[in-house]
């Protein structure tokens, strides 16, 4: 009769506890890799976001600048003023875009012209950013614009995140610390 040996040695079963651990590591690698992915996508897109709102801005300014006649409000406030809440621009109709200066023989004044345009300048905030809002003051004196665009970050705060500081954003915007909702403040002169 043959006898058969038994391959229980005492390497065989470290070995499968080094594969198990090593198993482990690699998992807990890849997770930390997919946290760390996630989380420059997130930066990403609050940066993209940024650069938009400053753009944003810096097209109001333009259309400031090319429009002084308009933007003093003829006695009355500036039409490129906005002072709404955030939950109010959130809640309001689109605004609609003048239509008394469309058109080669149209005759319009200059702030007729600049409603219009101011407008098509809040249209175009609410298409580029999400849940976007502005706060513009309008200084016709000096002249000088304080413009404050918002928008809400698409990914709410993590437990270990401080919120937002109150002062990121104006105070006739109405928000809450823990919003979500991000700022950028720009001042030009026109």
């Amino acid at each position: 009769m043959l006898k058969m040996k038994q391959a229980s040695s005492p390497v065989a079963g470290f070995m499968l506890v080094e594969v198990l651990v090593a198993m482990l590591l690699a998992s807990l690698a890849v997770m930390a890799l997919t946290r760390s992915h996630a989380a420059a996508l997130q930066l990403t897109r609050t940066g993209q976001h940024r650069v938009q709102a400053a753009q944003l801005a810096a097209d109001l300014a333009e259309r400031l600048r090319a429009h002084p006649a308009g933007a003093l409000g003829e006695g009355g406030p500036s039409p490129y003023q906005l002072s709404q809440s955030w939950a109010a621009q959130q809640t309001d109709a689109a605004d609609p875009v003048a239509t008394a200066c469309e058109g080669a023989s149209a005759t319009c004044t200059p702030l007729a012209f600049a409603q219009a345009d101011a407008a098509q300048w809040r249209m175009l905030l609410r298409r580029s950013l999400p849940a976007a809002a502005a706060q513009v003051q309008v200084d016709q004196a000096l002249p000088l614009a304080d413009v404050w665009v918002a928008w809400r970050d698409a990914q709410p705060l993590r437990a270990d995140e401080a919120p937002l500081a109150p002062a990121e954003c104006p105070a006739g915007l109405g928000l809450s610390p823990d919003s979500g909702v991000r700022c950028l403040h720009l001042r030009f002169a026109w």
